[in-house]
């Protein structure tokens, strides 16, 4: 998969629709977790009106450096984890 292009010197806001079926009705919560050789980060999302799932990535140009790093989106319902997405983030200015 083609990693997805953020700038690390604005906000980002990323937008999943994502569609839970099961016997109770419930509402996600969603995590995007950033991996870094030094550490990693945790972008909590929320899910919108329209039931996608929303994380907003703050500025970062002073965290991060230009390059790609490995994520990964997390969806978990009534604690257990759903759906783990990996996906690769390259972050430039």
């Amino acid at each position: 998969m083609k990693p997805i292009d953020l700038m690390l010197d604005e906000e980002n806001e990323i937008r999943f629709k994502v569609n839970i079926e099961g016997s109770r009705p419930g509402k996600a919560i969603s995590r995007l977790v950033l991996e870094g050789p030094e550490m990693s980060l945790i972008f909590e999302g929320e899910q919108d009106s329209d039931g996608e799932l929303v994380v907003i990535v703050p500025e970062l140009s002073n965290v991060l450096k230009e390059e790609i790093y490995v994520s990964h989106w997390k969806v978990l319902m009534e604690e257990k984890i759903l759906v783990q997405l990996g996906l690769k983030k390259n972050f430039k200015k």
